[in-house]
């Protein structure tokens, strides 16, 4: 074989990394249209020598995957682009935006809605099904129920997934499916695939619970006087305290029923007024100056954080997968906070307030609730805080 048959037929090739730096400068060397003269120190090794060693940097190179695009004879492979575990902790942190888990709408309250972005990286991936599976599911008295022998609650996963078309998305439970499907199309960067269908995932969490409720002193009070006011508590369940002494008894006289149903309202107006004034003490307490409300609320909006971090800790996001030979396997992922999220949370808040500082009407209604609107592009951009990561995201084996 010709010194030119060599170069020929290696010429278009690109030598792995793990070759030595002398290897790659001797092959540089035969490629060059006008070879130098004089270069190494040490004799050029003998042709049959030489030819083998080619020979064995063309079964590396060919043995290599190809990292440009999709190949059909790669192995079946699949992950969540946003779950490509680091090598120390096997996790990764999610950027809030919306290559990662972005909030939908920042907000102090017991809910919280992500945008969850599903592209993936792999090989001949056709399609995937989503849902969640083992999270935990919290049953609540509704109002308007029917009492009697009807069980008065309602039962309903805390976490819950779903696809829309758009961002306008109605928190209506029955209009959610428990799993979608998405169809994956091959995209521009190495392996990876984009959602072809369009959809836009969210991940809710309802976080309301008495946990949640307890977890301020201020909260607390305030779900005491909701309770005090209307006679309602969601978290009580008890089949027993849902029986109405409303009605009239079989031998109680009109008079005797009216006489009972009013000492019944004035109790129930005292009780509600008492626990109304320990709520506002204490709304007012903590808006006594700027600094003290601004202090409570981003703990607030911690805690709101908080409390979807514990409904998530059981809950695990299933993927399962269909390749292109018709073949499956199935994922699963959990998500929590990541391990500085309180600074990571607190500086997030500061930066919402510095687009918006508006607190006009939690002052003037002495209620905490507080949305956000979703940063634009170009405020993150501008501001590191709006994009640094709240949740990390790994694989799980149960």
């Amino acid at each position: 074989m010709k010194l030119s048959d060599i170069k020929g037929l290696y010429a278009g090739l690109t030598p792995p990394k793990s070759l030595s730096t002398s290897t790659l400068d001797k092959i540089k060397e035969l490629r060059s249209p006008n070879p130098r003269r004089g270069t190494f120190s040490a004799p050029l090794l003998p042709a049959f020598a030489l030819v083998a060693c080619l020979f064995i940097v063309a079964l590396c190179i060919a043995s290599k995957p190809n990292e440009k695009g999709s190949n059909s004879d790669l192995t079946n492979a699949f992950n969540l682009e946003i779950a490509e575990a680091n090598d120390d902790t096997g996790s990764a942190s999610v950027a809030a935006s919306q290559s990662g888990l972005m909030p939908l709408q920042d907000s102090i309250g017991p809910s919280l809605k992500l945008l969850l972005n599903l592209d993936v990286t792999g090989a001949n991936v056709s399609s995937v099904a989503y849902r969640m599976v083992n999270g935990a599911s919290t049953s609540r008295r509704v109002t308007g129920e029917q009492r009697g022998e009807e069980q008065p609650v309602q039962t309903h996963d805390t976490v819950r997934l779903l696809a829309s078309g758009t961002t306008d998305v109605s928190d209506a439970d029955d209009a959610w499916d428990d799993s979608f499907t998405v169809t994956y199309k091959e995209g521009s960067g190495v392996g990876s695939y984009q959602t072809a269908d369009g959809l836009y995932p969210f991940l809710f969490v309802d976080s309301a619970s008495e946990d949640y409720w307890n977890s301020d002193p201020t909260l607390a009070l305030l779900h005491e006087w909701v309770v005090a006011g209307t006679g309602f508590d969601e978290f009580d369940i008890d089949p027993a305290h849902t029986t109405s002494d409303e009605t009239q008894g079989a031998e109680e006289s009109d008079e005797v029923y009216r006489a009972r149903r009013r000492q019944d309202l004035s109790q129930t107006i005292a009780v509600a007024d008492k626990a109304e004034r320990n709520y506002r003490d204490a709304f007012d307490q903590q808006a006594s100056n700027n600094e003290t409300f601004l202090s409570w609320m981003k703990s607030l909006y911690v805690k709101s954080y908080e409390a979807a971090n514990k409904r998530l800790s059981s809950a695990r996001l299933e993927a399962k997968v269909t390749f292109a030979d018709g073949s499956t396997q199935t994922c699963l992922y959990k998500i929590s906070l990541v391990d500085n999220y309180q600074d990571a949370l607190a500086n997030r808040f500061d930066a919402l307030v510095n687009i918006d500082n508006d607190f006009s009407q939690q002052l003037s209604r002495k209620l905490p609730w507080k949305t956000w609107e979703a940063p634009t592009s170009e405020q993150v951009d501008a501001d590191a805080r709006l994009s640094a990561a709240i949740f990390k995201i790994e694989e799980a084996d149960d």
